[in-house]
């Protein structure tokens, strides 16, 4: 989001970034103007898994509905009567929110401005041509998929209804519509990522559009170990994403498999709670955190928990991936890796030292992992995503209407 904004701004638009006080800095560093969350719950103060402790014991799928109706259901009353009053002092032409904010399209709703969506994770709506979301199944089974929506929809049933009787008490229409029906915008939706890493889609709606990586530039960055990276030896970096980081399994069975391997492995644990093994590998180097703008350049494998934001980052330099997620969305971000041929994915977020040093091995020595992924970052690099999201807003802006393909 903050590239499309400093996109924005550096064309002299006045954009007011509604969010968590946690972000301030990021917002005001963008040149926008901050407004924080005051009637909604900030999730930058709280963690989710503190604001429902049900999540601790909930099934996957029990899950799943009490983070939609928790976290992003019961937040739109709040947001809404935020939003609307930063709309009435500062009137905007374009609402653009991220895919999850679902008090987006009832302001809209309510007379406030038409919504674009910045889609910072996989395309998660239904389609004929698709499994549901969350499923981390692969495409190309009709049938199956058929039958998987129809239950899927009914499995949210309880989330629909309750999201109707949100609606209903803000004075909005039941419309039936499941919250994967309302991450579709109307007017316009930006998907962060090249086509080429989507399943295909014969309904793709219109005002769909993919605008290449949100990839921020290298930041200043020094190590004691950077030379290494230079050496000539596979370069392996090992990153949890930043929200989903709490299981240090990953770290630690990346530490023991990629020990005396010929490879240099930089491992960052995202702030996951590890303890240091009593002596460190020469050929291992840990820190807590790492940009991975800077080092994904020297990268010849990336492993990951799949959150988005990495997996695009590897593919924008053509790096092939070892994708170990389960939780969120990462299963079926995990599936558009490996159907994309751009990398394995694991069935677990805990895989052992030898099932971990043998994907690496394999991605490492299969060269078709490498010229997909090569292919996925020349598709990404006909793209430059803040200008392409900047001109499609102002077009929005500009016309009230949607904005076709």
């Amino acid at each position: 989001m903050a590239l499309v904004v400093r996109s924005l701004v550096d064309r002299g638009h006045d954009v007011h970034w509604y969010t968590g006080v946690g972000l301030r800095a990021d917002v005001e560093a963008s040149g926008a103007r901050f407004h924080p969350i005051t009637h909604a719950v900030d999730f930058t103060r709280v963690g989710l898994v503190d604001l429902v402790p049900e999540l601790r014991t909930a099934s996957r799928l029990g899950r799943l509905r009490l983070y939609f109706e928790r976290a992003f259901v019961d937040a739109a009353p709040g947001g809404i009567r935020d939003m609307e009053a930063i709309l009435a002092e500062s009137p905007a032409d374009v609402l653009l929110a991220d895919m999850l904010i679902m008090a987006a399209p009832m302001v809209s709703e309510r007379g406030g401005p038409p919504f674009a969506r910045l889609a910072t994770t996989r395309l998660g709506t239904y389609s004929r041509d698709t499994p549901p979301p969350g499923l981390g199944l692969p495409p190309g089974f009709p049938l199956r998929d058929r039958l998987l929506t129809a239950v899927h929809r009914r499995l949210f049933g309880h989330t629909t209804r309750h999201l109707d009787d949100v609606r209903e008490g803000l004075g909005l229409p039941r419309r039936r519509r499941s919250p994967f029906d309302e991450f579709m915008s109307p007017w316009l939706f930006m998907q962060d990522t090249a086509e080429s890493f989507e399943y295909p889609r014969r309904d793709l709606p219109p005002q769909v559009h993919f605008i290449g990586a949100l990839t921020p530039e290298p930041p200043a960055f020094t190590a004691s170990w950077l030379p290494e990276l230079r050496s000539g030896r596979p370069v392996v970096l090992v990153a949890l994403s930043t929200v989903a980081n709490a299981r240090a399994n990953l770290i630690g069975a990346a530490v023991e498999a990629l020990s005396g391997e010929d490879v240099a492995a930089v491992i960052a644990t995202g702030g996951a709670e590890f303890t240091l093994p009593a002596t460190l590998p020469g050929n291992v180097h840990i820190e807590q955190h790492v940009p991975l703008a800077a080092v994904m350049p020297f990268a010849s494998v990336f492993v990951t928990n799949g959150g988005y934001g990495g997996v695009q980052m590897a593919l924008s330099h053509g790096v092939p991936m070892v994708v170990a997620g389960v939780t969120e969305e990462k299963p079926d971000i995990a599936a558009r890796v490996a159907w994309s041929g751009t990398g394995v994915r694991l069935a677990t977020d805990a895989p052992s030292a030898d099932v971990l040093r043998t994907a690496v091995r394999n991605v490492l020595a299969d060269h078709r992992y490498s010229d997909a992924a090569a292919r996925l970052a020349a598709d990404l690099g006909r793209h430059d995503a803040p200008t392409e999201a900047a001109n499609l807003l102002e077009k929005l802006a500009s016309t009230g209407r949607p904005v076709h393909r």
